[in-house]
């Protein structure tokens, strides 16, 4: 296992945006609201030391106390969903960017302690956020990262202009793996093992396989093709795709595929196999489905290797 840590290093890189204005330059930062005026606030490290196809096993953002804040903050964490984040300039420059689909919520205990940086003030993992990041098909040693918190309630960290040794630190955990290792994939980056869950009710709407999916490969840069397959079919079940959400060079193989296996083939970034894979539906068109949970199995290949086999688990209501 390898970390990486990297301090703001700048004052235009912890930036507070307030309606479209962005402030850089304060000696502190409000997480997120700042007297009356709810902000969104802008992270950006720069120089972010990860090898392309690093799996990352654990991340967060360390902050340090700037005045006492005790009472109720709800925050919600993402990152910028791109390959080199540029730096922080113009109106709206926080909100109008794009941002991943990971998320981390967090209500901070309170800051009692002026420059206390501990358990307290340490977002939850971001692992997931971090992971769709250096996944991108565009990502490479030292490009920057970004990150954007929204929310209600106040925490105040310093910023880098207020104390630059007490300025955000990000702190990122990962391993490398050898040419040929497999891809890994998790159908929902947001829970727990690699296993997604959902419901389908009886007559309704068919429901993807796959959630916020996260898909990494230590040793290639594109992967070439994914299959699900229904484990325990039942009368009136099928797996089914929305072809137009398909990301470019991804298709049906319709010869292999029918209506308990789908199977995907082409050559595209693991980014967009994750989101291929939600576009893969389970539904039933009987009147009485049988009640048993569908496990749907599923996994992808890089053309030299085959992923972990992760399961979507379908209950039926």
């Amino acid at each position: 296992m390898a970390v990486f840590e990297k301090r703001i290093t700048a004052g235009a890189d912890d930036v507070e945006q307030t309606g479209s204005s962005v402030a850089a330059g304060s000696s502190d930062l409000e997480l997120v609201t700042d007297g009356s005026a709810v902000q969104t606030v802008g992270l950006r490290f720069t120089g972010i030391d990860i090898p392309a196809g690093a799996v990352i096993t654990a991340a967060y953002i360390q902050f340090q106390t700037d005045e006492v804040s005790t009472g109720a903050a709800s925050l919600l964490i993402r990152g910028e969903a791109s390959d080199d984040a540029a730096a922080f300039s113009g109106q709206a420059n926080v909100t109008s960017r794009a941002t991943t689909g990971a998320s981390t919520a967090w209500a901070p205990a309170g800051w009692t302690t002026v420059g206390a940086a501990g358990a307290a003030q340490r977002t939850p993992d971001l692992t997931a956020i971090v992971q769709e990041i250096v996944a991108r098909q565009g990502w490479a040693a030292l490009n920057d990262m970004a990150f954007v918190i929204t929310g209600s309630g106040t925490r105040t960290a310093e910023a880098f202009e207020g104390d630059a040794a007490g300025a955000p630190l990000l702190h990122i955990e990962y391993t490398t793996a050898a040419a040929g290792a497999a891809p890994v994939l998790d159908l929902d980056g947001g829970a727990a093992g690699a296993g997604y869950a959902t419901t389908f009710h009886e007559n309704g709407a068919a429901v993807a396989i796959a959630g916020l999916a996260v898909i990494t490969d230590a040793d290639s840069a594109t992967l070439a093709g994914a299959t699900a397959t229904l484990g325990n079919p039942g009368a009136g079940d099928a797996l089914t795709v929305n072809t137009a959400g398909l990301p470019s060079g991804i298709s049906v193989n319709a010869g292999a595929t029918t209506a308990s296996s789908v199977v995907l083939t082409g050559s595209a970034s693991p980014a967009d196999y994750a989101l291929a894979l939600q576009q893969i539906r389970f539904a039933n068109s009987s009147e009485t489905p049988a009640p048993a949970s569908r496990l749907v199995q599923v996994t992808v290949s890089d053309g030299l290797a085959v992923s972990n086999t992760a399961t979507a688990t379908i209950a039926i209501d």
